[in-house]
């Protein structure tokens, strides 16, 4: 594997960590809001309020960034509509 692609997947490793500890620390905040209200967000007339989305949100981009920092293979390089193909005008 080349320096470039550890350097990457580790970039996305640590993003993933750092995104996951976000969400960790949004769901508390949500938590804490819930325990506020008496009532759970969107069950009873409270919207959902902006940290169990951002809980949700936080958490999905970390497991995005951990699925791309621990596959096998990088993927824009088995995407083939990704790769220019050069070819001659006047051919």
């Amino acid at each position: 594997m080349p320096f470039e692609d550890q350097v990457l997947r580790f970039g996305a490793g640590l993003i993933g960590v750092i995104l996951t500890a976000s969400a960790a620390l949004s769901t508390d905040l949500a938590v804490a809001h819930m325990l506020a209200l008496d009532a759970i967000c969107g069950a009873s007339s409270a919207p959902h309020c902006g940290w169990c989305l951002g809980a949700a949100g936080l958490g999905l981009a970390g497991f995005a960034a951990f699925t791309f920092a621990f596959q096998p293979v990088l993927g824009f390089r088995r995407l083939s509509f990704l790769q220019i193909k050069s070819r001659a005008i006047w051919d």
